[in-house]
């Protein structure tokens, strides 16, 4: 056999192998039916609970506290959501839907509670940066019974998980934000004394945008804290 015949059956082989093995058939499905099937699995996953999943999310854990997010999903692109953010407890409708990104992502795409998190004009006294939350979330599965998805912005990018939500959360949400609007509108008023057998130190106290800085009265020490409210008060 020639040169040129064995040349031209070992390119033949080599183009036979890689049709064989183009990266649509790696996981034996193309990128499109992986999506449809990611897109599938985490909407049946959104609509399974009775009472819809729980986000505490704390957007920027050096500067704010977790805030609370409740939400019910519905099969045909519709959420139900509240929380402790403020303003209104009042459970408003809204528009998700799931769309092909970085990954599986999930968009909420009409305004309702979560946006506050993410609008730069609220609160009004953080200079048009707000608080730094986002509503798009990328999907990375199933963690025990909760759901797991991943932030984009850059400076906050973190893990979120979406946990199932109960009935005593609906009914308890307006005291989560009742509970923490009566410290840190009333943050001046409060002292914070550490105390043992031997010792007692005092700290002031400033309190905003669910975080708690405690400076000793001797300016020695300082403690920051992100807080999250409760049933019966407030938890670090």
């Amino acid at each position: 056999m020639t040169m040129k015949k064995l040349l031209f059956l070992s390119i033949l082989v080599l183009l036979v192998s890689c049709q064989k093995n183009e990266p649509n058939d790696v996981f034996g499905k193309t990128p499109s039916e992986r999506f449809e099937q990611s897109q599938s699995e985490l909407r049946a996953a959104l609509t399974a609970p009775q009472q819809g999943w729980k986000l505490a999310y704390a957007t920027n854990k050096e500067k704010f506290g977790t805030f609370n997010v409740l939400m019910k999903f519905s099969a045909e692109g519709t959420v139900t959501m509240t929380s402790d953010i403020g303003g209104s407890y009042t459970p408003t409708n809204s528009q998700y839907t799931i769309q092909e990104a970085q990954g599986t992502l999930l968009v909420f795409s009409t305004y309702n509670h979560i946006h506050k998190l993410g609008d730069p004009q609220n609160p009004s006294d953080l200079n048009g940066k707000g608080l730094e939350g986002e509503f798009q979330f990328i999907y990375y599965g199933k963690e025990g019974d909760k759901l797991k998805f991943r932030t984009q912005r850059k400076d906050t990018e973190q893990f979120v998980y979406f946990e199932p939500a109960t009935a005593n959360d609906w009914a308890n949400v307006e005291t989560w934000g009742e509970n923490i609007n009566l410290i840190e509108d009333n943050a001046d008023n409060y002292f914070f004394t550490v105390s043992n057998t031997a010792t007692s130190t005092g700290y002031e106290m400033s309190f905003a945008h669910r975080f708690l800085t405690l400076k000793s009265i001797t300016g020695n020490e300082t403690v920051k804290a992100n807080v999250v409210p409760t049933d019966n008060g407030i938890a670090f």
